[in-house]
């Protein structure tokens, strides 16, 4: 007997449900040394090392940029809480480059001892003593960052190798801080010279609901981030929950034709949001991801169909709107699931077939008939 599979799963009525399970994770499949997009410096995405993973309490990640250079303090401090590049990374930087939801994911941390073994910790912070960004200690840059090749970082401005100010005061000198020069190296150097400025900080990871390459060609019509020279391949960017956008899905089901059907109420309906959804495999892995269609009304339906076969078994499917940035971080509301049995099919046996063995029984007993005929 031949078995059919049934096909499952979202598209809008004018078209077929893309099919980008790779261009979609959660964040609990970065790892470390995942380069991500976060904030925009002069109309430009900015990109970002992380240097711990997931499963780390504020994981550390710092700019795969070094922005112009300054001094690190004119005031004569080596104590970076007091220095003037204190003030410009969580003034002007924190201010400028960051949306409110990217704010969301920057932690704010205190610095115990700022010397050559200084480290950071997460809450609790004294009131009005806590850091957004800071540069890495001396210790930070040779463990985090020498053993991928990538302790000089790369000029913001024209792209070369570029040297930039470490927050580790020099042991001995009184007013010489920690660079590491564009050979590769770690020095120090007057907190008056100019060098350039590579901040780091420790991820809040909380509002991240999902994780996207944004260099991708396989995107097509689903596509983010147009690929272009400041871009850098590998680089993800993120699909942040926004308070402002929310629906609720009362129900969902599929037919034997391999349709699914989801009725929706009190959508929030405003411009460039998409009905989306991923398809998860009972392993929990990723299946699919696409955009059932543009949402134009508050309440509604919707039915679609997939071009791709589900094996039998128990599929999770996640239902959410989402607000795609071509430049900057995806909006989307918290994701409603709904568990949708796959089953393997049998085709029914037409109703014929069940007289193929009386007419076979016929035709013999008639040749039998006519062969006793003939003997006589």
């Amino acid at each position: 007997m031949k078995k059919l599979l049934f096909c499952l799963f979202l598209c809008l009525l004018v078209g077929i449900f893309p099919v980008f399970a790779s261009t979609i994770a959660f964040p609990h499949q970065m790892v470390e040394n995942t380069l991500f997009f976060l904030g925009t410096y002069e109309e430009k995405p900015v990109s970002w090392i992380l240097l711990g993973n997931y499963a780390e309490d504020a994981p550390l990640a710092v700019c795969q940029y070094v922005f112009p250079e300054q001094p690190f303090s004119v005031s004569g401090t080596t104590d970076y809480a007091e220095s003037d590049l204190r003030a410009y990374l969580d003034g002007t930087f924190y201010e400028t480059v960051f949306s409110p939801h990217e704010k969301k994911l920057i932690t704010e941390v205190g610095i115990d001892d700022r010397g050559l073994t200084d480290w950071l910790k997460p809450y609790p912070i004294p009131e009005n003593q806590g850091f957004y960004f800071f540069p890495l200690s001396a210790m930070e840059a040779r463990e985090k960052l020498q053993k991928y090749n990538s302790l000089s970082g790369i000029s913001f401005e024209d792209g070369t190798t570029a040297g930039y100010w470490l927050r580790s005061a020099h042991q001995s000198l009184a007013s010489a801080c920690g660079i590491v020069r564009s050979d590769n190296t770690i020095s120090s150097d007057s907190i008056t010279d100019n060098h350039g400025v590579r901040p780091a900080f420790r991820m809040d990871f909380s509002s991240i609901i999902f994780v996207r390459k944004a260099l991708d060609e396989d995107y097509g019509e689903v596509g983010l981030v147009t690929k272009s020279d400041y871009n850098r391949s590998g680089e993800y960017k993120f699909s942040l929950l926004s308070d402002s956008l929310s629906f609720v899905v009362k129900d969902a089901a599929y037919d034997p034709k391999g349709k699914l059907r989801i009725s929706y109420e009190n959508a929030t309906v405003e411009d460039n949001t998409y009905v989306s959804a991923i398809v998860l495999a009972p392993t929990g892995e990723i299946r699919a991801y696409g955009r059932m269609g543009k949402l134009k009304k508050d309440n509604g339906t919707i039915v679609s169909k997939c071009d791709f076969d589900l094996t039998e078994g128990n599929y999770t499917v996640q239902f959410f709107l989402e607000q795609p940035d071509q430049n900057s971080q995806d909006f989307v509301s918290r994701p409603t699931a709904f568990s949708i049995a796959v089953k393997a099919i049998t085709t029914p046996i037409p109703l014929w077939f069940w007289f193929i063995p009386g007419i076979a029984a016929l035709m013999i007993a008639i040749a039998l008939v006519m062969k006793m005929k003939k003997s006589k």
